[in-house]
C-alpha cells in the first residue's frame, strides 16, 4: 500500500515528465504526441496534456501535421519552441575570451572570441568580458541591462547589491545537490547596441537551427547561487588549437556578428556557463586565489561582473573541471564510472570523475597537481618552468614556445613533459586508480605527447590513456552543457 505521506507532489511529477518529453523531442527534432507516449510509456492525455503546457509556456511549437496518406486522425508534429529561449557559454583564460550561444538543443546560434587581456590587468579583462557578453546578447535578441562596468579594486568579493537570485529551481540532482535557482526572465531595462568593431574580436553565427539531441544527467556544483558535472567518438583525436565542437552548427553558418535570423529573439537568456581558469570552492562560490596560479587577472567573482547585466542564472567552474564533464557527457569518456582529465597548458590540472561524479573537494582543489612536489623545484609546475618552459610576462608555461618545439620534434621537451605527465598520473592512479586517463589542453593533445607518457608508465595495469576527444574546446563545451542541463531541467520545473 502506498504511503500517501511519501507520495511525491503533483507539481513535481509534473516537472519530470515534461523534462523527459523536452528532452526526447530534443533529441527527435520533431515528433508527435502518439510518438513520444510510445516511446516514453506516458498514456496519451498524460503527453497530450505536458505537450499542451510547453506549448503555452514557449517550450514547443507545432510545427506541421504529420501527412500520412491514410485515413483516420491527422497528427501534428511538435518541436523546439522558437523562442524557447537559449544559454551562453563563456571561456575566460590567458587566452582571451570566448564566447558560444546555443539554444535548448545546443545548435550554435552565434560564436564570438576577444583577443587576450594584458597580463595581470583585471579592468581590462572585465570590460572584455562583459563587452563579449552584451554583443552575445545583442545578437540573440536579448536586451541586457545598462550598467557602468563595476569597479575592479576588489574582483573577488560579490556585489551587495544587483538582481535578486531567482526563486524557484528545479529539483535535486542524483548526487544529492541542488542546481541554482531558476531565473530565465530578461531584465526589463534595454541597453544600446554596442559595437561589433572590437579590436580583435572575431565571430561567426547562424540563422536556422538545426535541433541535436544532447545528454541530460544532473549537474552538480556551479555559481549564482550553486555550482556543477552520446557515443564516443572512436580514434585518437587529432591535434588542432581548437578540437571539434560536439554542438551542431546550423546550416548557413557565416562570418561576423550578423542578426540575420535573430530579428525576433531566441526568448529568454535562461543560463550563462562560466569556465575560468582557476578553482572554484564548491560551498562559497569562491574563486580560490592560490599562490603562483597562472592567471592572476582571473581572480574575479563573475557574477561581480555580470550580475547587473542579467537575471539568468550564472554557472561557473574551473576550466578542467569543465573539460572532464564535457568528456563524460560528449566525449571520449561518455560512459565511462570513472576517468581522470590531465590538462596540459598554460597551468597543468586533473578532473577526476568518481562513480560518475565529478570530485572537486572541500575547497576546490581536487586535482591541482601542479602543486605536488617537483624534482629540481618546490612543485610538479615549479619544475616544467625551470626547464625553460615558463613565459617571461606572466607566472605561466609558453604553451606556445611548447607547442613549437613539439612540433620539430624535439626529444629533449618531448620527454621532459612526458616525466612530468606521467608523474602527475601514477600520483592519482596510487590513489584512486580511474579507468581511463585522458590528455587534453593545448600541450596535452599534441600527438607527439601520448606515446611517450605511454612508454614511460611505471605503474602496474597499466593505466589505459588516451587523448581527449574534444580538444582544447573542452572547456568551453563543458560550460554550455552545464548551462544547458541546467536550463532545461530550469524551463520545466514547477
Amino acid at each position: 500500500m502506498t504511503d500517501p505521506d511519501r507520495a511525491l507532489p503533483q507539481a513535481v511529477l509534473r516537472a519530470a515528465t515534461d523534462r523527459r518529453l523536452l528532452d526526447e523531442t530534443i533529441r527527435r527534432g520533431r515528433t508527435t504526441r502518439a510518438e513520444l507516449a510510445a516511446e516514453t510509456g506516458y498514456s496519451r492525455p498524460t503527453v497530450s496534456e505536458a505537450v499542451r503546457r510547453m506549448v503555452a509556456q514557449g517550450l514547443l511549437d507545432a510545427s506541421g501535421l504529420n501527412e500520412t496518406g491514410r485515413r483516420g486522425r491527422v497528427g501534428t508534429f511538435y518541436s523546439l519552441g522558437a523562442r524557447a529561449g537559449w544559454v551562453l557559454g563563456l571561456e575566460i583564460s590567458q587566452t582571451g575570451v570566448r564566447a558560444r550561444a546555443t539554444d535548448l538543443a545546443g545548435t550554435i546560434l552565434h560564436e564570438e572570441t576577444n583577443p587576450p587581456t594584458s597580463p595581470g590587468d583585471v579592468p581590462e579583462l572585465v570590460a572584455s568580458v562583459r563587452s563579449l557578453t552584451r554583443r552575445m546578447s545583442v545578437i540573440s535578441g536579448t536586451a541586457l541591462a545598462t550598467a557602468p562596468t563595476p569597479s575592479a579594486t576588489d574582483p573577488t568579493t560579490p556585489p551587495s547589491t544587483g538582481s535578486a537570485s531567482p526563486s524557484a529551481g528545479p529539483p535535486p540532482s542524483s548526487s544529492g545537490t541542488t542546481p541554482p535557482s531558476a531565473g530565465a526572465s530578461s531584465p526589463s531595462a534595454d541597453g544600446p547596441l554596442p559595437s561589433f568593431s572590437g579590436a580583435g574580436s572575431s565571430s561567426t553565427s547562424g540563422a536556422s537551427p538545426s535541433p541535436s539531441g544532447a545528454a541530460s544527467p544532473s549537474t552538480s556544483g556551479a555559481s549564482r547561487s550553486a555550482s556543477s558535472a552520446s557515443p564516443s567518438p572512436s580514434g585518437a583525436a587529432p591535434h588542432s588549437a581548437r578540437g571539434a565542437s560536439p554542438f551542431s552548427h546550423p546550416a548557413g553558418v557565416s562570418a561576423g556578428p550578423s542578426r540575420a535570423g535573430f530579428a525576433a529573439g531566441r526568448g529568454p537568456l535562461r543560463a550563462i556557463g562560466i569556465s575560468l581558469a582557476n578553482p572554484v570552492d564548491p560551498s562559497t562560490q569562491a574563486v580560490v586565489p592560490l599562490p603562483g596560479t597562472p592567471f592572476p587577472e582571473g581572480l574575479l567573482s563573475p557574477e561581480h561582473m555580470l550580475a547587473d547585466l542579467t537575471d539568468a542564472p550564472i554557472l561557473v567552474d574551473n576550466d578542467v573541471n569543465l573539460a572532464a564533464l564535457a568528456e563524460h557527457r560528449l566525449g571520449r569518456a561518455a560512459g565511462e564510472s570513472s576517468f581522470a582529465y590531465v590538462y596540459l597548458g598554460a597551468g597543468i590540472g586533473v578532473g577526476l570523475y568518481l562513480g560518475h561524479q565529478l570530485i572537486r573537494g572541500a575547497h576546490g582543489l581536487a586535482g591541482e597537481i601542479g602543486y605536488l612536489p617537483g624534482i629540481v623545484s618546490p612543485t610538479l609546475s615549479g619544475d616544467l618552468r625551470a626547464g625553460g618552459f615558463d613565459r617571461k610576462d606572466a607566472p605561466a608555461i609558453d604553451v606556445n614556445s611548447i607547442l613549437a618545439l613539439l612540433d620539430r620534434p624535439s626529444e629533449t621537451a618531448v620527454r621532459q613533459l612526458a616525466e612530468a605527465t606521467s608523474r602527475a598520473i601514477v600520483s592519482v592512479a596510487a590513489v584512486v586508480d580511474p579507468a581511463l586517463f585522458l590528455l587534453g589542453g593545448p600541450v596535452g593533445t599534441h600527438p607527439a605527447l601520448l606515446p611517450a607518457v605511454r612508454e614511460l608508465m611505471t605503474f602496474p595495469g597499466p593505466p589505459r590513456i588516451e587523448h581527449g576527444a574534444l580538444g582544447a574546446d573542452a572547456p568551453l563545451t563543458g560550460a554550455l552543457q552545464l548551462a544547458l542541463e541546467f536550463a532545461r531541467a530550469a524551463a520545466t520545473a514547477p
